[in-house]
């Protein structure tokens, strides 16, 4: 800062080098400002994504869990008090008086009337579970529930959209029980079904106690020739997600895979009576 003398008169001010440098000054100033602001909302934006992300995969992952947990067990048969005269197929099945013939006819009988019961029937790409639900809801002026207790049968397959869902009630009527598996689209499209757009691809593998297969048939009869082979022991499943992002030219794949253990499974036969010791950690 300079003081001049004109005419008497005492003037002070700032010469034009320092006014450049407090402008330098303060442009520097603000650009740290901002870089530090917009950093700190791109952080907020990228956690806020991430939430979501993991938001959207949790519920599609329960979701497909309280569908494929309560898989139905097979039924198993009972015995016969009579051992020639008896009319019950399922009697039969265990009845080691009966002649092949009778057992044969008691298989096919058990088997046509087994899709409801077969717990899972899957394939790489869809699986169709049959699960008892519980009733809910508040009971209606009539005394009856508004979602009764029932056996249902529920498809998730994967369309070129989406992943998509069916759930039937009427698993008993002749339609349902002529489709073993698989969607029934007598009633509406795939669209009208979908539900998991971001899903752009899922495997179904299924753990029968030594190995994962890429296919399951419930209502075929097991090792002893009269026991349905109800559900697995477990689903693995593997969902390929598309997830949105900020820039919607860049969608974000993610890949999750989780196992889901079924209660309701019979289980391998063994005749071991004794428990398995636990190893040590």
């Amino acid at each position: 800062m300079i003081v001049s003398t004109v005419r008497g008169s005492v003037r002070t001010g700032y010469t034009l080098l320092e006014v450049v440098l407090s402008v330098a000054l303060a442009l520097i100033l603000l650009a740290a400002l901002y870089t530090a602001m917009d950093l700190e909302l791109r952080e907020a934006d990228i956690g806020r994504e991430l939430v979501q992300q993991a938001t959207l995969s949790r519920a599609i992952i329960q979701k497909l869990g309280s569908d494929i947990i309560p898989a139905l067990a097979p039924v198993v048969p009972v015995k016969a008090s009579s051992t020639t005269t008896t009319t019950d197929p399922l009697a039969a099945l265990t009845d080691p008086t009966m002649t092949s013939d009778a057992d044969a006819a008691a298989a096919e009988a058990l088997q046509e009337s087994a899709p409801y019961i077969a717990g899972v029937v899957g394939e790489e790409k869809s699986i169709t579970l049959f699960v008892a639900k519980t009733a809910s809801g508040n009971p209606r002026q009539d005394g009856m529930v508004a979602n009764p207790a029932d056996i249902r049968r529920i498809c998730i397959w994967m369309t070129d959209n989406g992943l998509a869902r069916q759930e039937l009630t009427s698993v008993l009527s002749e339609t349902t029980k002529a489709i073993k598996s698989g969607p029934d689209l007598t009633q509406g499209d795939e669209a009208s079904y979908l539900f998991a757009e971001e899903v752009v691809d899922i495997t179904f593998e299924y753990w029968d106690g030594a190995s994962f297969s890429a296919s399951w048939d419930g209502s075929v009869l097991g090792a002893d020739n009269k026991t349905l082979l109800g559900p697995p022991l477990a689903v693995r499943v593997t969902l390929i997600l598309q997830l949105p992002t900020q820039n919607p030219n860049e969608p974000v794949q993610k890949t999750i895979r989780h196992t889901f253990a079924l209660q309701a499974a019979p289980g391998p036969s063994s005749t071991n009576s004794t428990p398995l010791e636990v190893p040590e950690p």
